[in-house]
């Protein structure tokens, strides 16, 4: 990293009040000699500036906090605390301004600043050592000839920005002066008890200044330098300092001046800083150290630098597209709409914003460059930036004049809309098919762009059998037609596959990381009901970095959508409503990453752990992981660390390998039993309205029973709360017209009885225990209209609070299904969905409750189709509450025939449902009262008299309540019988005629 441009002033001493203009290149920069002694027991630090400013500069002085003792221009005394600066008179000459100060060092609360890790730190003086950084001497607004003469203990070792030091030891004193033959518009000054190594490589002098603790890595440090300048030499010129040093430092920074860097001592001994982090610190010295930067014109250096060391090294090794996809994955999460901002307005780096865009952003317009340009040209440019700009101050502007030359006429738009815009494009594939033409596979592909147009070169590859082919699409326009012929058919389209252009990804290309949680303040962190107490300090860290904190109780559905969210613990009520009682691996922290089933843009963290402390640590460490899916943590060290897969490249797939079946060996309903008669829970789906669907379920409850000798069934047909008079009715304790009146069949179910009749009789025949599956009807209604939050206690304590919502191919499925139905009016498909999910997670526990009271029989489970197909609904659920062996038939599915499917379809032969006589009646039910609505033409009813307005009282001397009397009674009779129906019809002011009818049926 490079230095920091401070801005913060306490006291200036403006010289020369002409102009506001402060540009020190107007003419040779100022000589500046700076005598300073350290007084480490002290704190202290006393110094005198002698500065030569040649005539006609106007030079501007700050000296923010210290204490300025004596202040001369050209030997005229001046008393900064008594006169008024403005009103000093200082000639039109050379000036030469000496001022003698002191400051006071001591130590401070280093604070951590979770999004800017790094660049905190500030100015000290102690026993142990000596940290100058900035504003321990009067410095100048631009850049000077410094010498600096330091006076410290003969026990510390001193180093500075210089070509060449000289030392004098005077007993316990030591005197170094620091000559720097080039001008740096700040010097700095780092003193300690370090063990100093030196070597000469390409006549630079290299060494490390070590405290003795890290002695050892000396060696390893001295190699990696000489290997970093070995490199960089070959690809943009020669190193610019006679030396260079690696220096540890007591704050944990690490920073990047002319001829060293300083790296803080709590990173120096981990083993990747070598291989990146020295690296970037090094090239530097090209960037920012050589070419200083123009921070009022934005700051390029740390994008260059990032690109040609942090990048390089990954593109090196061959992962140079994941590092840029990476960029990516942090512009979207990290770059809220509020944080955009140009690189022109990048200076430096402040939270994950704004490292994202001046250190990632940047990084990809180099890399933009050099594909546009190619190698030699790109690092031609770099050479010529360099030296058209050697210790002086550049900004984007010279950049863009290097690569003019490379550019040409596209110099002007390139650098437009990449450094004064802010934001990114973002790409879409509207339609890309493939057809046969004149002997050839013709592609044709609809490019979009959406918001801002950008000038773009879109690369392409096209994977064909043996191989693929690739070719650069440019694109100045919001949408472009591509046609492009080949000899092979095309099996496979991606758009931009190693991430050369900066833009937006598709939701396909994103995978859950942590980034997407902590990239924005409105993001929600839950607290559990149980348990709270061990997670209560994780939520007050993240409450104090901004982070709303809710109890999970208090979350709402609206919340999950807008929102992602971090949940603290596996318990947490929100964790199982979205995730079920999905485990997680054992360690002492774990953190589990997945894209928000309520808001597919966010994600849902878990973040679960049995220790307090462990739980604290874990949090605070979260926000350097932010690439990762995955992470566990014991005792405070990372030991897993995973990213979750995601699609590399704007993907489109022409898939010409259907699955298929061979006829010929298509078996019969005794081999589908023979393969599923070990296993433990049969699935078997159904149309509701087909009788044969039915037929065939009974076929295989009742060969299954002969096999087995000990099945249970489990029914989608009847709901929970009427388990008992399921029982009853299987028992033999109450006949048939009491357990259709009781379960509330017609009312809650409403298809055909006779449908499932054969079943029904086939279990109380042979006492084999029907279990309802359903959920109460009123809940999932009320859900599917206003979701779960409208849900009381009582009825959330009848829901499964562990519910799976995390399938994205069964929600889009749904979706199809809410969209193409309309669902009667229903706008809201999230409510839909969740209905949905309970559903088949309601019936999945009833499942596996049913697995645990009957170990040794197995389990047929009847439902429709929806609820089966490619285990989506209800088997998926049960083998993940269970474990159990599963097989899944479908009857006559619509679905394409796919091995996902399901285990087996039957294709049942068509056949008519034995229904019961009807009265070919329409009815409505009225305070107990069966009120008939309307008469079908020709059938029975009309046949016999029965005319609209009439009530139906009783039907062979049986009472009749309610629809389902009328449905109950007719069960038992056939067509041609003849039953007396007792009926009222309404008279004006007389009363209701009661009349029997006989009606033929």
């Amino acid at each position: 990293m490079l230095k920091l441009k401070h801005v913060r002033i306490i006291l200036f001493i403006i010289l020369a009040m002409m102009t506001a203009d402060h540009n020190l290149y107007a003419s040779e920069p100022p000589s500046y000699d700076l005598k300073v002694r350290i007084y480490p027991e002290k704190h202290l630090l006393e110094g005198k500036a002698t500065i030569t400013v040649p005539a006609g500069m106007k030079p501007y002085i700050q000296a923010g906090g210290l204490d300025i003792r004596r202040l001369t221009i050209n030997d005229t005394e001046y008393s900064p605390g008594k006169d008024s600066i403005k009103e000093l008179e200082v000639g039109e000459g050379e000036k030469t301004i000496e001022i003698e100060y002191s400051a006071v060092f001591g130590p401070s609360e280093e604070k951590e600043d979770i999004e800017n890790s790094g660049v905190a730190g500030g100015n000290l003086i102690n026993d142990s050592g000596v940290v100058l950084l900035s504003n321990w001497y009067p410095s100048l607004g631009g850049p000077a000839f410094y010498n600096l003469a330091v006076e410290l203990p003969a026990d510390l070792e001193v180093i500075s920005e210089a070509d060449s030091e000289t030392v004098r030891i005077d007993g316990d004193i030591k005197t170094v002066t620091f000559e720097l033959p080039h001008p740096v518009p700040d010097i700095t000054l780092v003193a300690g008890k370090y063990v100093v190594d030196e070597e000469v490589f390409h006549g630079i002098a290299i060494r490390t200044f070590f405290f003795p603790s890290e002695k050892e890595l000396s060696a390893t440090y001295l190699e990696e330098v000489k290997r970093y300048i070995e490199l960089y030499e070959s690809m943009i010129g020669k190193f610019p300092y006679r030396s260079f040093s690696v220096v540890e430092n007591i704050f944990q920074t690490g920073y990047s001046f002319p001829a060293y860097t300083l790296l803080g001592s709590g990173v120096i001994r981990l083993p990747f800083i070598v291989k990146t982090s020295l690296g970037h610190e090094i090239l530097h010295q090209w960037f920012g150290n050589h070419v200083y930067v123009d921070y009022e014109h934005g700051n390029w250096s740390e994008g260059l630098t990032t690109y040609l060391a942090d990048h390089w090294y990954k593109h090196l090794a061959g992962e140079g597209a994941s590092y840029r996809k990476k960029i990516l994955i942090d512009y979207m999460n990290y770059v809220q709409p509020e944080k955009e901002k140009s690189l022109r307005e990048f200076t430096g780096r402040e939270d994950f914003a704004t490292r994202t865009i001046g250190y990632g952003k940047a990084a990809m317009v180099f890399h933009m460059l050099r594909k546009k340009v190619g190698d030699e040209a790109f690092f031609t440019a770099l050479k010529q930036f360099i030296e058209s700009n050697r210790y002086r101050s550049a900004g984007w502007d010279d950049i863009k004049k290097a690569f003019g030359a490379s550019l040409e006429s596209e110099v002007d738009r390139f650098f437009e809309q990449w450094i004064e815009g802010r934001g990114i494009p973002e790409i879409t594939i509207r339609s890309a098919h493939v057809v046969f033409r004149d002997g050839k596979y013709l592609l044709s592909l609809d490019i979009t762009q959406r918001g801002d147009v950008y000038a773009l070169d879109l690369p392409v590859r096209v994977e064909i059998p043996g191989g693929w082919e690739e070719f650069i699409v440019h694109m100045d326009k919001k949408e472009v037609h591509v046609e492009r012929a080949f000899d092979k058919r095309p099996g496979r389209l991606v758009l931009d596959p190693e991430y050369d252009v900066m833009r937006k990804l598709t939701d396909a290309e994103k995978p859950p990381v942590i980034s997407a949680f902590t990239g924005s303040k409105k993001n929600i962190v839950i607290l559990p009901e149980e348990g709270k107490g061990l997670y209560q300090e994780a939520a007050d860290f993240f409450s104090s970095q901004g982070y709303a904190v809710k109890e999970a109780k208090d979350v709402t559905n609206d919340d999950l959508k807008k929102a992602s969210v971090l949940m603290l613990s596996a318990q947490n009520r929100i964790y199982r409503r979205l995730f079920a009682d999905r485990p997680l691996p054992e360690a002492g922290v774990v953190v589990q990453v997945a894209k928000n089933p309520l808001n597919p843009s966010g994600v849902a963290i878990v973040l679960d752990g049995r220790d307090r402390d462990e739980i604290k640590t874990a949090c605070r460490k979260l926000f350097r992981y932010g690439n990762y899916s995955f992470l566990a943590f014991d005792s405070g060290r990372n030991t897993a660390r995973e990213t979750a897969p995601s699609e590399s490249g704007i993907t489109r797939t022409f898939a010409t390998q259907p699955d298929a079946v061979e006829t010929a060996d298509i078996m019969g309903l005794e081999d589908v039993i023979g393969k599923i008669g070990d296993r433990r829970v049969i699935f078997v789906g159904e149309i509701h309205t087909e009788y044969s669907h039915h037929v065939m379920q009974y076929e295989i409850i009742r060969r299954l029973y002969e096999l087995n000798g000990s099945i249970v069934i489990a029914m989608e047909m009847f709901q929970e709360p009427f388990q008992e008079w399921l029982d009853r009715y299987i028992a033999g304790e109450t006949d048939e017209a009491e357990f259709l009146k009781k379960t509330e069949y017609f009312d809650r179910w409403q298809f055909d009885y006779n449908l499932y009749r054969d079943i029904l009789q086939f279990a109380r025949a042979n006492r084999i225990p029907v279990i309802a599956l359903n959920l109460k009807k009123e809940i999932i209604e009320k859900v599917s209209k206003e979701g779960i939050d409208a849900l009381t206690d009582e009825e959330y304590a009848l829901i499964p609070q562990d519910i799976d919502m995390t399938d994205r191919d069964y929600r889009e499925s749904m979706k199809e299904v809410f969209n193409s139905h309309a669902m009667r009016g229903r706008k809201d498909f999230d409510n839909f969905f969740q209905a949905q999910i309970l559903w088949d997670e309601t019936m999945a526990h009833n499942v596996a409750k049913a697995l645990e009271k009957y170990p040794d029989s197995q389990v047929v489970v009847l439902a429709g189709n929806g609820h089966l197909e490619y285990s989506w609904g209800i088997p998926g659920r049960v083998r993940r509450l269970s474990h159990a062996s599963t097989a899944v038939i479908l009857n006559d599915s619509g679905e394409g025939l796919s091995k996902e499917l399901a285990d087996f379809v039957l294709y049942p032969p068509e056949m008519e449902t034995p229904s019961s006589p009807k009265l070919m009646v329409m009815l409505s039910e009225e305070e107990g009262r069966v009120k008939v609505d309307r008469v079908m033409k020709g059938g029975p009813a009309a046949r016999a008299g029965i005319e609209e307005g009439d009530v139906i009282t009783a039907m062979d001397d049986v009472e009749i309540r309610d629809v389902a009397d009328i449905k109950i009674f007719l069960l038992s009779k056939k067509k041609g019988d003849t039953v007396k129906v007792s009926i009222e019809r309404p008279r004006f002011l007389i009363g209701p005629k009661k009349i029997t009818l006989d009606v033929e049926l």
